[in-house]
C-alpha cells in the first residue's frame, strides 16, 4: 500500500508506517497544487489541517482507499 504524508507528520509517526510495510512518500514539501497530479497513485493519504482534502483533488484521487487526519 502507497501512502502519501501531505503535512507535516513527527518522524516517530512517519516510521509507525514504515515499521507495517507501507511505501511512504513524505511530500510536506510539495506544492498543494502539484497534489492533484500525482495523488492518484496512492492508496491513502495521511493529512493535517494545512491539506484540504475536496474538489479536484478528491476526484483525482482514484485510487484511495483510507484519509487519515493526524
Amino acid at each position: 500500500m502507497k501512502v502519501i504524508i501531505t503535512d507535516k507528520l513527527a518522524p516517530a509517526g512517519v516510521q509507525l508506517f514504515k515499521d507495517a510495510g507501507y511505501d511512504v512518500k513524505e511530500a510536506w514539501a510539495l506544492p498543494k497544487e502539484d497534489l492533484p497530479s500525482i495523488i492518484g497513485d496512492y492508496d491513502a493519504i495521511v493529512i493535517r489541517s494545512a491539506t484540504k482534502l475536496k474538489g479536484a483533488l478528491l476526484d483525482a484521487a482514484t485510487n484511495l482507499k483510507v484519509v487519515g487526519r493526524a
